[in-house]
């Protein structure tokens, strides 16, 4: 095998020592263990050392087990974590997330062995495949006839059985599959099927029917006798006999699949497929069967962390004591005997001592601690933030209001009304925490059977106006401010637009180290960051993606009115009326080459250069370089004979940048304009075109991102921020939008962007800027009538689509790229669909908990969205100390050297120390919002003190009468310190040095 250090290159110093310590125990030659648990803390990259061990392994398969091809499983909850790791993982072919379905895996499989085969052999390489997995699609049989394209394969390779030769025959399995999919899409889907199988070859469609009739032998007899009469089943029969073949092709995908590793990431979220006694699960013991199957668990909080008395009194259960050991019966299945049992006696031996802790038995206890931990290090490892510095707790008391009483009072009032005429009184009160997490209730209540409810007996009771019920839409109509009518989305607005911010002017996140000083709108919101909300409820993404978006176009439009600017109104649809919306064709206009943003002029280029002006004035800036452009224009009208007017086209400034890039035209400017030499210093410093050139020396590559920012300000909401931020203006537009981006420091933001994408922008360019949402909510207009309209959605959005269709999950792929990335938006709130393996962290480090989870593996999972590797807190304070420094890989690499110390790369990539010479007011924000008199207080103390514990009480019954008796003990803190479980293989090895 290759050197590992050459193998797990780009892995940090603690992911390295964990993915080889995994990697020594799934290949033992005494003793291999088959299944080892990763438990890294949230947010330490366990994708990372995942990648690493799929790295390790691969040289395995190849130089040791002389395999000719590689393959691993990747299963995660839903499509959205898994388009966002299998690139993360390093295997060049996956197979296509639309066939995740377990019961076509067999096909999916073989087209992708097929096709990599062919390639990776030609140039060299062991064929590779990775195979995505979700619990969701592929092992979910509650849906008994599943989709349309099942059908369809399992129809095709059926019609080659000898039972169903006969062309009659032939025919009703295609109309016994169809269901209720229309008769002229059918045959179209069948054929493709056809065609596929028949490429495939022989050998494959043999291999299938063999395991077809071995293995489903019952579904095809009542299948045959239902086909000889020529009639379609009752729907109960149909569906059952689909359902059952479904099972039998996917128990044949799993026969057929062998996989060398098998990775399951947070894998807490289906632990029935592995432990439970369901159907789902015993199709996944099989696919675990296999001793040949390396199977690696990725988990930060892999069972219950804390059980209170009153939990276990409640249940009757010590669920913590009980998951722990469930899971460590996974862990050891097919294990030798004699280790599953020196680990149970080492446990034991370890619980027994600690409940008899004392100073004078101190000592027996660590022995007995050593022992479990060694144990336990045989199965599973973990690596935790030892340097907790970091996160700072936001706790904001708010303040009940008058709105807030009076959305409850409104929504019990209308409550009561309609169970005094409902035929059924479905609902008997109004949920407080409803009315806590969101005013305008019935606006945004979407798919609540509470809604449902009240507008099926609305018409019942008399009209009124209801003023924080439903929004009223002759105030939205006419951009008049919308009372928050709740204090959290009181306190939310503040933040964005009252408190020191302007999130309603600003189009990107300002850099987190600026090259140059400036004074207007982005100096004055340094340090300003994007919000990740979670709510307990779906509706709260729906209503403060809308209300926040609405209050900061508001805002914007409030602020051109001041200006005596008019732009169209787009909720009185002014824009459609007269065809134009607002600064549509300002960059519509120019004709191929001719738009100046688009340019890429290397002369200009070279004027500036950031290393060389770090930390001056922009105005000092400017003012060394307008003399040498304004010597080269003089010098061109001078040798072309071209006169200077007062104004100019815009094309004529592009081909002033070209004839200044030393190119012979065809075409001269007609003239040239009073404030070009302005204009010139304005774009060598901040034109899209060039900053990108300056960051990348690529001209293809720069004019695509230019193209980006062309595509955003052709958008009304960043055309008027434009008009209403810059002096210049809507006459103006391009000189205006260059003296945004000077002001905007882009140079220093898209290096900064480019240094976390490490390069690759084609997802960021293939996507675009984002586009305005729109979601559909019911009001109230004047007459007391209740109509549906929709709200725009772009500085806030909502993250809440759980569905794993196709387009759903696009969606979301952009938006959370949308959300990683320095522009809008600015808010995602999202509900637990957001809080588990993906990664928001680049640009936001202010985690704002709507409502507090009810236990403590949701809130480290929420909390680890944002707390990741270089993430934006990181980056904020290591670019306000390193100001002198050039770049961000010497600004990392700078407080690596000055301080690691003897930690481990987790400083300075995922914390600093607590003397880390700064203000700490950019630490990662956990901000809670509580309620007087609510039980908030109460329920964070909680969650706080359980996480504090986490390793402490590892693994124990009765954790909180344990917490208590070590209270009493008069243990000293390192004595505490010495018995919490080490089971990271970095600071292991360490501490054996």
């Amino acid at each position: 095998m290759e050197s590992p250090d050459i193998i797990l290159t780009g892995a940090m110093d603690f992911q390295k020592a964990t993915a080889q310590h995994i990697f020594s125990l799934l290949t033992d030659p005494e003793n291999p263990h088959r299944r080892v648990l990763l438990a890294d803390e949230v947010g330490l990259g366990k994708t990372i050392v995942a990648r690493s061990v799929v790295s390790l392994m691969r040289e395995y398969q190849r130089e040791v087990m002389h395999d000719d091809f590689y393959r691993v499983v990747y299963v995660c909850s839903n499509i959205n974590i898994a388009r966002q790791n299998i690139e993360k993982l390093g295997i060049n072919s996956a197979l296509d997330f639309t066939e995740s379905r377990l019961s076509m895996q067999h096909f999916a499989a073989e087209r992708k062995l097929q096709e990599v085969k062919s390639r990776d052999e030609k140039e060299g390489r062991m064929p590779e495949v990775i195979i995505p997995l979700t619990p969701s699609t592929s092992f979910d049989f509650r849906s008994s006839t599943g989709i349309s394209n099942e059908r369809a394969l399992i129809c095709v390779l059926l019609e080659g059985l000898d039972e169903f030769s006969d062309k009659t025959l032939a025919r009703y399995l295609q109309r016994f599959f169809r269901c209720n999919v229309s008769p002229q899409r059918w045959p179209g889907i069948l054929k493709w099927y056809r065609d596929q199988v028949t490429a495939l070859g022989d050998e494959y469609r043999q291999r299938m029917l063999t395991a077809l009739r071995t293995l489903g032998g019952g579904e095809l007899s009542q299948l045959k006798t239902f086909a000889e009469t020529g009639q379609i089943p009752e729907w109960a029969d149909q569906s059952r006999i689909i359902s059952g073949l479904r099972r039998v092709f996917a128990e044949i995908s799993l026969d057929q699949l062998e996989p060398d590793l098998v990775i399951m990431d947070e894998f807490q979220r289906f632990k029935n497929l592995l432990m439970g006694d369901n159907e789902q699960s015993l199709l996944a013991k099989k696919f675990f069967s296999d001793p040949g199957t390396k199977v690696l668990l990725l988990s930060a909080t892999p069972y219950k962390p804390y059980t209170t008395l009153d939990e276990l009194t409640e249940s009757g259960t010590d669920e913590h004591f009980s998951d722990f050991r469930q899971l460590m019966g996974f862990l050891q299945e097919g294990s030798d005997a004699a280790d599953s049992e020196a680990f149970d006696d080492s446990w034991k031996r370890y619980n027994i001592a600690l409940s008899h802790i004392s100073e004078d038995t101190f000592d027996v206890v660590k022995v007995a601690k050593r022992g479990a931990e060694e144990a336990l290090y045989g199965m599973m490892c973990r690596t935790e933030r030892f340097n907790t510095g970091g996160v700072n707790t936001v706790r904001v008391p708010l303040e009940v209001s008058t709105d807030d009483i009076k959305s409850y009072f409104e929504a019990r009032t209308l409550l009561d009304e309609i169970n005094e005429v409902a035929a059924r009184r479905e609902f008997r009160t109004m949920p407080m925490d409803y009315v806590k997490s969101s005013p305008y209730l019935m606006s945004f209540m979407d798919r609540y059977k509470l809604k449902g409810f009240v507008r099926d007996n609305l018409q019942k009771v008399g009209k009124r106006i209801w003023d924080l019920l439903y929004l009223p839409l002759k105030k939205i109509d006419n951009y008049r401010e919308i009372p928050a009518g709740n204090a959290r989305l009181q306190y939310l607005c503040d933040e964005l637009f009252d408190k020191g911010y302007n999130a309603e002017r600003l189009l990107w996140v300002p850099a987190s180290r600026p090259y140059y000083k400036t004074h207007g709108l982005y100096a004055k919101n340094a340090g300003f960051s994007k919000t990740l909300v979670f709510s307990s409820w779906e509706m709260v993404p729906r209503m403060v993606s809308c209300m926040v978006s609405y209050n900061a176009e508001r805002l914007v439009m409030k602020g051109l009115w001041a200006q005596g600017k008019r732009p169209g109104n787009y909720y009185k649809a002014e824009e459609k009326k007269s065809k134009t919306r607002y600064g549509a064709n300002r960059l519509n206009k120019f004709k191929p080459g001719e738009n100046p943003l688009l340019y890429v002029s290397g002369w200009l280029a070279s004027l500036y250069n950031p290393e060389d002006t770090l930390g001056m004035d922009i105005k000092d800036i400017r003012a060394a370089i307008t003399p040498l452009v304004k010597a080269r224009v003089n010098e061109i009208a001078r040798t072309y004979g071209i006169p200077f007017d007062k104004r100019t086209a815009m094309s004529d400034l592009t081909l002033l940048m070209r004839l200044l890039d030393g190119e012979q035209l065809d075409i001269l400017p007609e003239r040239i304009s009073e404030d070009a030499v302005e204009n010139l210093v304005s774009a060598a410093i901040g034109s899209p075109a060039i900053c990108a050139y300056r960051m990348s020396g690529d001209y293809l590559l720069s004019y695509h991102i230019a193209d980006f920012f062309v595509k955003m300000f052709s958008r009304p909401d960043p055309a008027m921020i434009v008009d209403l931020t810059c002096a210049k203006g809507a006459d103006n537009y391009i000189e205006a939008i260059l003296e945004y981006c000077v002001e905007g420091n882009l140079q220093a933001v898209l290096d900064e962007f480019n240094h976390l994408l490490e390069g690759r922008w084609d997802t960021i360019l293939e996507q675009g800027p984002m586009e305005v949402g729109t979601l559909t909510v019911e009001m109230q207009d004047a007459d007391k009538r209740i109509v549906s309209r929709g709200m725009r959605t772009y500085l806030a959005i909502p993250f809440t689509n759980a569905k794993m269709e196709d387009t759903a999950v696009a969606h979301t792929s952009v938006l959370r790229n949308a959300f990683n990335s320095p522009f809008r938006p600015f808010v995602l709130t999202t509900t637990s669909v957001g809080q588990e393996g993906l990664d928001f962290h680049w640009y936001a480090r202010k985690l704002l908990h709507w409502n507090l989870p009810s236990n403590p593996v949701d809130m480290e999972q929420r909390e680890g969205r944002v707390n990741r590797y270089k993430c934006l807190s990181i980056r904020q304070r290591l670019g306000e100390h390193y100001k002198d420094l050039p770049t961000w890989d010497d600004i990392f690499e700078k407080a690596r050297e000055e301080y690691k110390r003897g930690d481990s790369d987790i400083v300075p990539y995922w914390c600093l120390p607590p003397d880390f010479p700064d203000d700490h007011s950019k630490l990662v924000e956990r901000i809670i919002l509580e309620y007087p008199l609510s039980q908030d207080h109460g329920r964070y103390e909680r969650l706080k003190k359980v996480l504090s514990l986490y390793r402490l009480t590892m693994g124990q019954p009765r954790q909180e009468e344990l917490l208590e008796m070590l209270a009493s003990s008069g243990l000293s803190e390192e004595h505490v310190k010495e018995l919490l479980i080490n089971l990271s293989p970095y600071y292991r090895d360490k501490a054996g040095e």
